[in-house]
């Protein structure tokens, strides 16, 4: 190994059905996560949203706790709650 790690990946993409927005999103290499990663790429991520005239949006399914944190670490605002409801 040459010392290069993945530490992870991010993504924006303009999107086509809301103009003037961008989805943003990332993934932490397992080994790494807890260290502000993740955080530090969606800051990234919407910095090159607005130097693009663009408002970043994201999300992540209600059971993934973590990812919702890391969103709100990073100021991202959660305006829509979804609910896992059982029907019996």
């Amino acid at each position: 190994m040459d010392g290069n790690i993945l530490l992870g990946i991010g993504i924006a993409e303009r999107s086509q059905l809301l103009k003037g927005y961008a989805s943003i999103g990332m993934f932490t290499n397992e080994l790494y996560r807890n260290k502000g990663i993740g955080r530090t790429m969606i800051h990234h991520l919407k910095e090159w949203c607005y130097d693009n005239h663009l408002n970043p949006i994201c999300g992540c399914w209600y059971y993934n706790v973590h990812s919702k944190q890391t969103l709100e670490s990073a100021g991202m605002v959660s305006k829509t709650r979804l609910l896992n409801v059982k029907v019996t």
